[in-house]
């Protein structure tokens, strides 16, 4: 089987997405290594960086890592304002095009999977046209999408009913887990603990620190849970957008009424 992935979030910054497409193709590649996968990215400007800052190691053998823009890049936006269908002409046959991060050009020959990692609020994007943009792509790329794959059933729920999606289309595939790691002793535990100034308990997210991810409610939502449990502290772990750190540390901060947990704190960077 031959499959082509848009894989634009390989050149991206470490995120969710990143991980999604770097272990997805790991476990492809291992699974099927009859299967050949190539892969193709929405950056307009060429070259891309070398293998070494994209894939960790060697790549699959059976993985075409010739990490390329769509054929015909400059027209994505147009092909989605207008319905054009201009980047299949360019594409190298293909049993099955798999969009990996909410994104699809329009194909009328090569079956199409489409996977959706969040429930589709651009409210923080940086500008009107970045909002109105991300929300036609994906908009249509739903609707263009012969199979959508949703991270979770959060996801799938809020799709099928916003967007009308029919129930059948969309199959939930929650995320894998990386190999165990092994377990820390008690002296590892306690160093990292001082290190970083952690509470005996805690209620820990791990997650990028922006307004899509929401973290502003899920602290208050902490907040509201520590009440409930003497001692529990809070703590946030991810890459942190520097535009919204003033929000997080402020609801971080806040008093918490009729607490009787400690109030939160803002650790150091690692």
């Amino acid at each position: 089987m031959r499959v082509t992935l848009e894989s634009s979030a390989l050149l991206g910054p470490p995120s969710g997405m990143r991980t999604y497409n770097l272990e997805l193709l790991r476990q492809l590649c291992a699974q099927n290594p009859q299967d050949l996968y190539r892969l193709y990215a929405t950056r307009f400007r060429e070259p891309f960086p070398p293998t070494s800052e994209i894939w960790p190691g060697t790549p699959p053998a059976n993985l075409a890592f010739e990490l390329r823009r769509f054929p015909f890049a400059p027209t994505l936006r147009l092909e989605h304002g207008l319905g054009l269908r201009v980047q299949e002409r360019g594409l190298p046959p293909a049993d099955v095009f798999h969009g990996t991060a909410q994104f699809l050009p329009r194909l009328s020959r090569t079956p199409s999977v489409l996977t959706l990692h969040h429930w589709g609020d651009w409210s923080h994007r940086a500008s009107g046209w970045d909002r109105f943009y991300y929300d036609t792509v994906v908009r249509q790329s739903v609707e263009w999408a012969d199979r959508i794959i949703a991270v979770s059933e959060f996801t799938r729920r809020h799709y099928v009913e916003r967007l009308k999606v029919p129930e059948d289309k969309v199959r939930v595939v929650s995320h894998g887990v990386f190999d165990p790691l092994p377990s820390p002793d008690a002296a590892q535990i306690a160093a990292l603990r001082a290190k970083y100034g952690l509470p005996p308990r805690f209620a820990l997210c791990l997650s990028r620190l922006n307004p899509g991810k929401n973290v502003v409610t899920l602290v208050r939502a902490f907040a509201a849970l520590a009440r409930r449990h003497d001692g529990l502290g809070r703590v946030l772990v991810g890459l942190a957008d520097e535009a919204y750190l003033p929000a997080v540390r402020a609801a971080v901060t806040r008093p918490r009424r009729a607490s009787r947990g400690p109030t939160g704190s803002w650790p150091r960077r690692p």
